[in-house]
Protein backbone atom coordinates (compact mmCIF):
# COMPACT_ATOMS: atom_id res chain seq x y z
CA UNK A 1 0.00 0.00 0.00
CA UNK A 2 1.30 3.50 -0.79
CA UNK A 3 2.43 5.94 1.88
CA UNK A 4 -0.76 7.28 3.46
CA UNK A 5 0.80 9.94 5.69
CA UNK A 6 -1.32 13.03 6.23
CA UNK A 7 0.13 16.40 5.20
CA UNK A 8 -0.21 18.02 8.66
CA UNK A 9 -1.50 16.61 11.91
CA UNK A 10 -1.25 17.65 15.51
CA UNK A 11 -1.33 16.03 18.90
CA UNK A 12 -3.57 17.04 21.75
CA UNK A 13 -1.61 16.87 24.97
CA UNK A 14 1.21 14.44 25.48
CA UNK A 15 -0.62 11.32 24.29
CA UNK A 16 0.32 10.51 20.72
CA UNK A 17 -2.84 8.50 20.15
CA UNK A 18 -5.06 11.56 20.58
CA UNK A 19 -4.82 13.48 17.34
CA UNK A 20 -6.55 16.33 15.61
CA UNK A 21 -6.64 17.74 12.14
CA UNK A 22 -8.67 20.13 10.06
CA UNK A 23 -11.08 19.70 7.20
CA UNK A 24 -8.41 21.37 5.05
CA UNK A 25 -5.89 18.63 5.90
CA UNK A 26 -8.43 15.93 5.09
CA UNK A 27 -9.16 17.56 1.73
CA UNK A 28 -5.44 17.96 0.94
CA UNK A 29 -4.85 14.33 1.87
CA UNK A 30 -7.65 13.08 -0.36
CA UNK A 31 -6.39 15.10 -3.32
CA UNK A 32 -2.76 13.96 -2.88
CA UNK A 33 -3.73 10.34 -2.21
CA UNK A 34 -5.83 10.01 -5.35
CA UNK A 35 -3.59 12.09 -7.64
CA UNK A 36 0.01 11.63 -6.48
CA UNK A 37 -0.20 8.29 -4.66
CA UNK A 38 -2.61 6.82 -7.22
CA UNK A 39 -4.90 5.45 -4.52
CA UNK A 40 -8.45 4.72 -5.50
CA UNK A 41 -11.15 6.98 -4.16
CA UNK A 42 -12.31 4.12 -1.95
CA UNK A 43 -8.82 3.59 -0.45
CA UNK A 44 -8.44 7.27 0.35
CA UNK A 45 -11.95 7.40 1.80
CA UNK A 46 -11.17 4.41 4.03
CA UNK A 47 -8.15 6.21 5.49
CA UNK A 48 -10.24 9.32 6.10
CA UNK A 49 -12.97 7.24 7.77
CA UNK A 50 -10.32 5.67 10.03
CA UNK A 51 -9.66 9.15 11.42
CA UNK A 52 -13.26 9.75 12.50
CA UNK A 53 -12.30 9.34 16.18
CA UNK A 54 -9.82 12.25 15.94
CA UNK A 55 -10.88 15.79 16.71
CA UNK A 56 -11.74 17.59 13.46
CA UNK A 57 -11.43 21.38 13.37
CA UNK A 58 -13.91 23.11 11.09
CA UNK A 59 -12.76 26.70 10.53
CA UNK A 60 -15.25 29.48 11.21
CA UNK A 61 -15.34 33.09 10.06
CA UNK A 62 -13.29 34.10 13.13
CA UNK A 63 -10.71 31.44 12.22
CA UNK A 64 -10.29 33.00 8.79
CA UNK A 65 -9.64 36.40 10.40
CA UNK A 66 -7.18 34.84 12.88
CA UNK A 67 -5.41 33.08 10.01
CA UNK A 68 -4.98 36.38 8.19
CA UNK A 69 -3.27 37.76 11.30
CA UNK A 70 -1.04 34.69 11.64
CA UNK A 71 -0.08 34.94 7.98
CA UNK A 72 1.06 38.53 8.42
CA UNK A 73 2.75 38.11 11.80
CA UNK A 74 4.74 34.98 10.92
CA UNK A 75 4.99 35.43 7.15
CA UNK A 76 3.28 32.10 6.49
CA UNK A 77 1.64 30.96 3.30
CA UNK A 78 -2.12 31.32 3.42
CA UNK A 79 -2.67 27.56 3.62
CA UNK A 80 -0.06 27.10 6.36
CA UNK A 81 -1.66 29.94 8.36
CA UNK A 82 -5.01 28.12 8.21
CA UNK A 83 -3.39 24.90 9.45
CA UNK A 84 -1.53 26.67 12.27
CA UNK A 85 -4.73 28.41 13.34
CA UNK A 86 -6.64 25.12 13.35
CA UNK A 87 -3.95 23.50 15.50
CA UNK A 88 -4.04 26.42 17.96
CA UNK A 89 -7.85 26.39 18.12
CA UNK A 90 -7.79 22.64 18.75
CA UNK A 91 -5.56 23.14 21.78
CA UNK A 92 -2.66 21.23 20.25
CA UNK A 93 0.84 21.25 21.69
CA UNK A 94 2.64 19.76 18.68
CA UNK A 95 1.99 20.37 14.98
CA UNK A 96 3.57 17.68 12.80
CA UNK A 97 4.44 19.15 9.41
CA UNK A 98 7.26 18.89 6.91
CA UNK A 99 6.24 22.24 5.38
CA UNK A 100 6.97 24.44 8.42
CA UNK A 101 10.29 24.95 10.24
CA UNK A 102 11.08 22.29 12.83
CA UNK A 103 10.99 23.87 16.28
CA UNK A 104 9.07 26.96 15.18
CA UNK A 105 6.74 28.16 17.92
CA UNK A 106 3.35 29.80 17.74
CA UNK A 107 2.65 30.54 21.39
CA UNK A 108 2.50 27.15 23.12
CA UNK A 109 2.25 25.30 19.79
CA UNK A 110 5.54 23.82 18.52
CA UNK A 111 6.15 22.54 14.99
CA UNK A 112 7.89 19.19 14.64
CA UNK A 113 9.07 17.74 11.36
CA UNK A 114 8.31 13.99 11.30
CA UNK A 115 11.51 13.36 9.34
CA UNK A 116 13.90 14.87 11.92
Amino acid sequence: MPNTRLPSTWWLGSREDVGALSTQVLAEYYNAATKKLHMTSQEAEETIRDLSCWKIHRPSHADIVNSIRLQGRYRLSWWDALIVNSAIESGAEILWSEDLSNGQEFGSLVVRNPFF
